[in-house]
């Protein structure tokens, strides 16, 4: 974890101990449930959005794998990221439903425990994606601009030293990128989230 972070919790920590000894046990319990409610309901949404976005890319895939008269690797492509959209949409109708069931027994430390678990697997699966995903993008990447720019008369004669240059700059660009990308939607609500529910816990 880096330095700035630990600061920042370490600060946090330190204001709600302060706010604590002022609203005492019932109201900093109440504010507390109140916070991880809200970031609770804000990663679900963030979720919501993750998966319209996901949807949305469907048609065009299909049209790339069904329909389209691109070479065979653009179809290979449109393929797994097809899969890769399939197994998404799953988990996150999978997640929906048991949301409804946890929901139905009306106990918010159930309920955000369970938002917290659900949300790890998401993180670590965005992370492994990443990791695993991020060099051959960028190969597919390179190679789709140059044959962009030649569709539009700007021939590009993309050498293999040429396309491993851009694979090099690139893939770590678009790597730290997806980094930010995944702890922002999810990651830094999740660890504030994380740190209430331990004190909500503590406080049962």
């Amino acid at each position: 974890m880096e330095l700035d972070e630990l600061k920042n919790i370490w600060q946090q920590a330190q204001q709600e101990t302060i706010y604590h000894q002022g609203v005492g046990n019932e109201g900093f319990t109440l504010i507390i449930k109140q916070k991880s409610k809200a970031i609770s309901d804000k990663l679900r949404r963030n979720l919501d959005i993750d998966m319209i976005i996901s949807i949305l890319f469907l048609p065009p895939l299909f049209y790339v794998i069904l329909w389209s008269d691109f070479a065979i690797y653009h179809k290979f492509v449109a393929v797994f990221f097809l899969i890769y959209t399939v197994i998404s949409l799953v988990y996150y109708f999978k997640v929906v439903k048991l949301y409804r069931e946890v929901e139905l027994k009306n106990d918010l430390l159930t309920t955000l425990a369970f938002t917290v678990k659900q949300f790890e697997k998401q993180v670590k699966g965005l992370t492994l994606y990443n990791h695993i995903t991020i060099i051959p993008l960028m190969f597919y990447g390179s190679i789709v601009g140059a044959e962009v720019a030649e569709y539009y008369e700007h021939p590009i004669d993309l050498t293999l030293k040429e396309l491993l240059f851009c694979v090099v700059f690139a893939t770590p660009i678009a790597y730290f990128y997806m980094r930010y990308f995944i702890k922002s939607l999810y990651g830094n609500h999740l660890v504030t989230l994380k740190q209430h529910l331990a004190e909500l816990e503590n406080e049962e």
